[in-house]
């Protein structure tokens, strides 16, 4: 059992919590969360049940993220989720993991484990992933495997 000092409660508690970031006036993402703990040494945001909205440069919805927890890191406004991890874009491409990463900077989401990508009926598994948000430019890093059921062509996963 930790001792009392190591417990560290949050600074600040929300239901039906909402975060957006901005630049320039153009709305990038929105979190949402039925609950939030905000740790203002730690300059972290914690979050469960979450829903994640990612904008492109006109403020249009490209893609959302679910996930049963998440996390905000204030300084750098980059993300994680971890638990039931899926991202569906408005090209009906779906990622589903267990963890993942988006780094605000560069609008990039990075994963360690296992991935599966679903594309028109074709499916690509593997472990390690790159990507833009938008999962339209991706890389699997290993042990990739592919179930292609499309005839190929721009919208499935052939050439």
């Amino acid at each position: 059992m930790a001792a009392r000092e190591d417990v560290r409660l949050p600074d600040q508690e929300a239901r039906d919590f909402t975060l957006t970031e901005s630049a320039a006036g153009t709305k990038n993402w929105t979190l949402r969360a039925e609950y939030a703990a905000m740790y203002n040494r730690e300059q972290r945001v914690d979050a469960t049940t979450v829903q994640i909205d990612f904008f492109d440069r006109e403020g249009v919805l490209y893609s959302t993220l679910l996930a049963d927890r998440g996390t905000v890191h204030q300084r750098t406004n980059d993300l994680e989720a971890r638990g039931n991890v899926r991202v569906t874009t408005k090209n009906d491409v779906r990622m589903e993991t267990d963890s993942l990463r988006f780094i605000n900077q560069t609008g990039m989401i990075e994963s360690d484990g296992f991935v599966r990508v679903t594309r028109n009926g074709d499916v690509l598994t593997g472990y390690g992933f790159d990507s833009d948000a938008t999962l339209e430019h991706f890389r699997l890093r290993r042990e990739v495997r592919a179930e292609v059921r499309s005839a190929g062509g721009e919208d499935g996963f052939g050439p």
